[in-house]
């Protein structure tokens, strides 16, 4: 029972947890599809937790807490490791020029393509926009790694 309860919980939260995902991506009816076996699992979680002797339900609800826990963590996880690599532009306001030459030139130096214009900020100071183009997830997480704090950014995907 520990561990069929387990697996039906663990399920029904990852597939509730992936149609987030698909929801998002704008994939709808595999999110439906998602939601509705998660809602079915969900049914047959219920009932084994009121068939259960009122002493056992502390240790499903333990349960219950353990397989939400790995079936809401580990499945974008999954998701991340086996989707494929897009097609990411990367537009950053650096909040100075010198910083935005030294982020721009830290980029070439590790092949990112980039392209910059100098802009003016808020208060007409003269700074630098970078674009940089990451065509995988290990140039994505270059991009971001050298990213400041007080630049801003925002990152368009490509499918």
């Amino acid at each position: 029972m520990v561990f069929t309860t387990f697996l039906l919980k663990f399920f029904d939260c990852a597939l509730s947890t992936i149609k987030n995902v698909f929801l998002v991506k704008e994939k709808y009816f595999l999110s439906s599809v998602c939601n509705s076996i998660s809602a079915m699992l969900f049914i047959f979680v219920a009932d084994i937790m009121a068939n259960s002797a009122t002493e056992d339900k502390w240790i499903i609800a333990l349960i219950v807490f353990v397989a939400n826990f790995t079936g809401s963590y580990f499945p974008p996880k999954f998701l991340n490791r086996i989707e494929a690599d897009r097609m990411f532009i990367f537009n950053v306001t650096a909040d100075t020029l010198e910083n935005g030459m030294i982020y721009a030139d830290k980029l070439k130096e590790l092949n990112i393509p980039v392209s910059t214009s100098v802009v003016y900020d808020s208060n007409t100071n003269k700074t630098l926009r970078i674009t940089a183009y990451s065509e995988n997830k290990q140039q994505s997480s270059i991009i971001t790694h050298y990213l400041k704090d007080e630049f801003k950014y925002h990152i368009i995907h490509l499918d």
